[in-house]
């Protein structure tokens, strides 16, 4: 927890937060480039923009996906722009879950490898079905893979990988919490303490969070679940290709298949 405290404080200004956020897609992406692990699909955008006020509660950063149906594959990357009206506290706890580890890792997760990139080739799907559907399973679990991913290739410091595994056990708590909160009577307020007072979340996203595990059962616990079947197609397919195997002929074999439950992705891939 120490640790934590004092890289949150390694944040940018509320005015350079934006810029500082699209610097660290355009070097995740430029990463990717350089060590050809992924395919990148054609005409791909990805813009950094305010989060609309609306989501402004519930959101510090995500993804906002194209049309499935739209001919662009432009992805916007939505972040919360700090609220100036704040009192200088609130907007220094705002600022502390912006911190650089927690952009790089966020940045990751959102854009390259992340949802931007698995979601731009899931639209390409022939099927209607699969290019307007996917389950949260599948692409929040291959946006925590592609986080661990990314460490794997060497990309982060010391600092970065602390909070990006800082962030892994958010995505633990997010089990014990999802199941709490929807059949075993834990409350609002207990749900909160876990991310504060065990995973180190500031108030206002802790707050911020619960408020939306609140609205969508079962789809906070998709993130480790997801990638833990992830990684054990990638040992399965690992092992079926032996000395043809290559991270990119695995990556572009599973993100050419839409955004179906690894279970199905398995029956596909492997006949069983």
């Amino acid at each position: 927890p120490e640790v934590t405290a004092r890289l949150k404080g390694n944040h940018p200004s509320a005015g350079n937060l934006r810029a500082s956020y699209k610097t660290e897609v355009l070097r995740a992406r430029a990463f990717l480039v350089a060590h050809d692990v992924v395919p990148f699909p054609p005409d791909d955008v990805c813009d950094v923009v305010d989060t609309p006020p609306f989501q402004r509660s519930t959101i510090t950063a995500a993804y906002d996906e194209p049309p499935p149906f739209d001919k662009e594959a432009r992805g916007l990357f939505f972040v919360t722009p700090v609220d100036l009206a704040l009192s200088p506290d609130k907007q220094e706890e705002m600022l502390r879950e912006n911190d650089h580890g927690d952009q790089v890792d966020t940045a990751v997760h959102e854009t390259y490898p992340g949802h931007h990139l698995q979601i731009s080739f899931e639209r390409l799907y022939p099927s209607v079905v699969r290019k307007a559907t996917a389950t949260s399973l599948f692409e929040e679990g291959w946006a925590l893979y592609a986080e661990e991913l990314m460490s794997e290739l060497g990309y982060y410091t010391d600092e970065e990988r602390m909070m990006q595994l800082e962030w892994t056990l958010v995505r633990a708590a997010r089990v014990l919490i999802d199941v709490g909160l929807h059949t075993r009577g834990m409350t609002f307020d207990e749900a909160v303490a876990i991310l504060t007072d065990e995973v180190h979340l500031e108030r206002p996203l802790a707050l911020s969070e619960v408020k939306r595990y609140t609205e969508e059962p079962t789809q906070p616990l998709s993130y480790l679940v997801g990638r833990e079947m992830i990684l054990r197609l990638r040992e399965r397919y690992k092992q079926q290709e032996g000395d043809r195997f290559t991270l990119k002929r695995f990556h572009a074999d599973v993100l050419s298949r839409g955004g179906i439950v690894p279970g199905l992705l398995a029956e596909e891939m492997f006949g069983r």
